[in-house]
């Protein structure tokens, strides 16, 4: 990558990179881009990595009774009304 590019980067991603790293990022950028170059030289396995006889593995959904509204609100600095209360948000 050149530092051109590197500087367009940090820009968009709203970070500073000290003018004495960007030498060593871009080698860095290049080594990267070039590993992910390589995973498109692999052959993919013909099996998919996974089992695909399983369906569905999520547990039946069941209903259950909730925590009281009082042993929530137990610990809560501030109650009003049966909610939590909070101060109001100011710009």
């Amino acid at each position: 990558m050149t530092e051109k590019e590197i500087h367009h980067l940090a820009e968009l991603s709203r970070i500073q990179i000290p003018p004495d790293q960007i030498e060593a990022l871009s080698q860095e950028f290049d080594d990267i881009l070039a590993m992910v170059g390589a995973l498109g030289d692999l052959d993919p396995p013909e099996a998919p990595a996974y089992d695909l006889s399983l369906v569905n593995v999520f547990r039946e959904d069941v209903v259950e009774p909730s925590t009281p509204r009082e042993v929530l609100l137990a610990g809560a600095p501030d109650v009003e009304a049966g909610c939590y209360s909070v101060p109001k948000f100011r710009d």
